[in-house]
């Protein structure tokens, strides 16, 4: 995906993501970020080390006035741990959003992911674009 500048970046690629647990940061929209609050988001997940143990995982995103968000506007299909390998990149359409932003994931199967961590991006929906392979159902 290249660098991002981190005022967009919501999760480094440094927080292993495991079931029921939210990610290392969330994000206020509003500061120094040329997003525009109620209009879509592009969030770009591309996932870094390979996630193991658990059958699939959900990407749940969460969005609202609240700090931190407790809204979910969209979550991902349960995805495949053998697809979620270091590279594999998708991106979900954020139809409106608050002020913050956060990642929640959750797993089925097996016990609990000791790898399985992704960079996580945000910006105005027609300002971002990927060349990565999309993720299934999102």
């Amino acid at each position: 995906m290249g660098n991002r500048d981190q005022n967009t970046e919501l999760e480094d690629g440094t927080t292993v993501l495991d079931n029921n647990t939210f990610g290392s940061d969330h994000l206020d929209l509003t500061s120094n970020r040329d997003i525009t609050p109620g209009e879509p988001v592009t969030v770009t997940v591309e996932i870094t080390a390979p996630f193991n143990n658990r059958t699939t995982v959900l990407f749940e995103f969460r969005s609202d006035d609240s700090d931190p968000p407790t809204t979910v506007v969209i979550s991902s299909e349960e995805i495949a741990i053998a697809t979620l390998v270091a590279g594999y990149a998708f991106q979900v359409i954020l139809p409106s959003n608050g002020r913050y932003l956060r990642l929640r994931t959750t797993g089925t199967g097996g016990t609990a992911n000791t790898t399985g961590r992704a960079r996580v991006h945000v910006g105005q929906a027609n300002h971002l674009q990927t060349n990565r392979r999309q993720g299934p159902g999102i």
